[in-house]
């Protein structure tokens, strides 16, 4: 309805911002409003309004003399907003005929783009409310069409006091707010009563359509129906518990054998998945163990021959920690591994930087796409977080626990290796470390 009244509006813009707005045009252009009222349905009068809000030309047999709608609100908005877009008013007595009309109006422009005025389409709300009747919603159901501020056009049951009247701040108009289209349970903020509100807002125009059943009818014929199934359901239970004890008690048997079994899966699933974390986890220092290391060295390296990224290997020992262990005890040594352990892990800050435990007191990092300055930097990093820890180790000549770090570069395409070769390397370097002075980097 709304778009064929905006289609009409869009067909008299036409002609007007096509030709100059003269006494001769627009007494060509009167009789083609008659007929556009007349062959339009859902149209009762078109207008057209200079930019002051005198009336220029409209589809009335006269125009009142000194006519001018410049304070309607259709008007002021159209005057103060640039949008060419169709604004649907609110309901208003129509000054020409007296009746409760919704305004849907455009802006037309002159030569300039410079505001020229306005052209207005009437709808009846008695013709709205004709369109309305036609749906089918129970006796006690109401259908609705008001704009997105809540003012009501049009509504059935239809009473003229509810035209006009504002829904703002009902459950309706607040869920409309936040959402294109929605359904909720609510009472009617104009009756009271308790419906199934479903609403929409048109895609073209600035409305809400809702449309309410009355939740005592929807659920009449549901209520006889199930009460007959009910019946019916309740003798076939009876001759089904009669004649059927044995066959439920087995059924019931079984499905506690099942569950059974069943808790049973879970439990081995998790124990399964348990099993298959500490396979690849170190218990005392929480990284990933020897195994786990060999598993993504082989990985890392084939990722490196692929891309062609470098591919670093770093071999970290704790200095003098059998002496530390001798002086301090097993535990203690236990604690210091953890420790050194998130030391060095915090230096792979990179989420496909890895950390193991290689054995005994030595540790490792794999470092994909790391050239030598940056291998350089975590080696070094590992170094220092170690020393920062400050764990007191009277057996070392600096007095507290360091680590000696060395590491090896690998890259792709310049010669015949393999991931046996870049460990060699890293562990050569190592050794090279401790044979420094160690708590030093080597490459």
């Amino acid at each position: 309805m709304f778009s064929e009244v905006g289609n009409v509006l869009s067909g008299i813009i036409y002609e007007l911002e096509r030709n100059d707005v003269t006494p001769d045009s627009l007494e060509r252009l009167q009789p083609v409003l008659v007929n556009l009222a007349l062959l339009t349905e859902d149209v009762h009068d078109i207008f057209v309004y200079d930019a002051q809000g005198n009336w220029l030309v409209t589809s009335l047999a006269a125009s009142p003399p000194g006519a001018n709608n410049a304070d309607r609100e259709y008007f002021i908005h159209h005057r103060s907003n640039p949008s060419a877009a169709t604004f649907i008013g609110k309901p208003v007595i129509s000054r020409s005929s007296g009746f409760w009309i919704i305004p849907v109006s455009r802006r037309f422009n002159d030569a300039d783009g410079q505001f020229a005025g306005v052209v207005l389409a009437t709808i009846k709300v008695e013709h709205l409310k004709q369109v309305i009747s036609e749906f089918e919603i129970g006796q006690h159901g109401a259908l609705a069409m008001s704009s997105n501020e809540g003012v009501i056009m049009v509504r059935r049951p239809f009473a003229m006091a509810d035209v006009g009247r504002t829904i703002a701040g009902s459950a309706i108009h607040q869920a409309s707010l936040t959402q294109g289209w929605g359904t909720l349970e609510t009472p009617s903020p104009v009756d009271g009563v308790e419906r199934l509100v479903s609403f929409r807002h048109l895609k073209n125009h600035r409305m809400l359509v809702a449309v309410a059943l009355s939740k005592h009818e929807m659920l009449k014929n549901w209520r006889a129906t199930t009460y007959f199934q009910t019946m019916w359901i309740l003798v076939i239970c009876a001759f089904t518990g009669l004649a059927g004890a044995y066959v439920i008690r087995a059924v019931r048997e079984r499905l506690q054998v099942e569950l059974s079994l069943s808790h049973t899966r879970d439990e081995l699933t998790h124990a399964n998945a348990r099993l298959s974390e500490l396979a690849r986890y170190d218990g005392l220092t929480a990284l990933a163990n020897r195994r786990y290391f060999d598993e993504m060295l082989d990985k890392a390296f084939a990722q490196s021959e692929r891309s062609g990224e470098a591919l670093s290997l770093v071999m970290i020992d704790v200095d003098h920690f059998k002496r530390y262990n001798d002086l301090y005890g097993h535990p203690q040594g236990d604690d210091c591994l953890q420790k050194v352990a998130k030391a060095v892990q915090s230096a792979g800050r990179r989420p496909r930087d890895f950390v193991a435990r290689y054995g005994g007191e030595e540790m490792t990092m794999i470092l994909p796409d790391t050239d030598l300055q940056g291998a350089a930097v975590v080696a070094e990093a590992a170094r220092s977080a170690v020393a920062e820890l400050g764990l007191a180790h009277a057996g070392s000549s600096i007095g507290h626990v360091s680590v000696s770090v060395g590491f090896a570069l690998y890259l792709p395409g310049q010669n015949k290796q393999g991931p046996g070769d870049l460990l060699k390397a890293a562990d050569s370097a190592l050794y090279k470390a401790k044979e420094m002075g160690r708590n030093v980097v080597s490459f």
